[in-house]
Parts: C-alpha cells; sequence; structure tokens
C-alpha cells in the first residue's frame, strides 16, 4: 500500500509539473506577441550573403543594449521608406526613434523580396513611430 501512495503522489507530481510548463509557455508566447514602446537606435547596416560577399543593399536593425534586433518589413505596417524619411530627418550620427515595436523570434528572410538565406534570430515588427 505504501508503494501504491508513493506512485500515485510521483504521477500526480509529474501531471502537475507538465501543466505548470503549459501555463508558463502561454504566457511567453501572449508576451511575444505584446505590443512596447521603446526609443532606441536605429542602424543600416550593409547585408552580407552566405559567402560573405557584400550586396548592393542595407538592412536596418534596432539597437537595444547589447542586442541588434533585425527589422522584418514585410511584417511591419511601417515601411522601409517610412522609416527612412523618419530617420532623415534626424540630425547627427546616433539616430534615435520612438517606435511600437512587437520583439519576435524566427525566420528573417521568409519574405518574397529578396534572397533567402534561412537566416534565424531575434527581430522586430514595426507597428508605428511616434
Amino acid at each position: 500500500m505504501k508503494q501504491f501512495s508513493l506512485l500515485f503522489f510521483l504521477i500526480i507530481l509529474l501531471v502537475s509539473c507538465a501543466s505548470q510548463k503549459n501555463v508558463v509557455e502561454e504566457k511567453q508566447e501572449n508576451k511575444s506577441d505584446s505590443i512596447e514602446l521603446v526609443s532606441a537606435p536605429i542602424v543600416e547596416k550593409p547585408f552580407f550573403n552566405k559567402a560573405g560577399k557584400k550586396m548592393d543593399f542595407t538592412e536596418f536593425y534596432i539597437q537595444q543594449s547589447a542586442q541588434d534586433y533585425y527589422i522584418k518589413f514585410c511584417e511591419s505596417r511601417v515601411s522601409r521608406e517610412e522609416l527612412e524619411t523618419a530617420l532623415s530627418k534626424i540630425e547627427g550620427n546616433i539616430k534615435t526613434l520612438t517606435i511600437e515595436v512587437t520583439f519576435k523570434e524566427g525566420l528573417w528572410d521568409s519574405c518574397e523580396d529578396y534572397e533567402v538565406q534561412s537566416r534565424v534570430g531575434k527581430y522586430v515588427v514595426l507597428h508605428e513611430i511616434k
């Protein structure tokens, strides 16, 4: 009887832990879809293909602490042209904007307008420039 009680307790414990994990995962998924207001420098970097060759176009990134977040325009409500216009109005080398963004992680190059390289990592979706 003692072994049965111990086995029952272990099963309950395992089921409880599995339930907790699902709750944490759901909260993280919801957090990744939230819109945040950030004020951060925007930098433009040259694009290099997998072979290391510099291509004839650039990409934009948001700098947050030690992390640069790729700006994925095909998911954004703000176009590249709108961002370039806003940045052109700022004098100086460091161009900081206040923007509404969603931080995400996944495929960067899943858009149709440029070469697909299967790059994966953290990126942002721009919703609005304030």
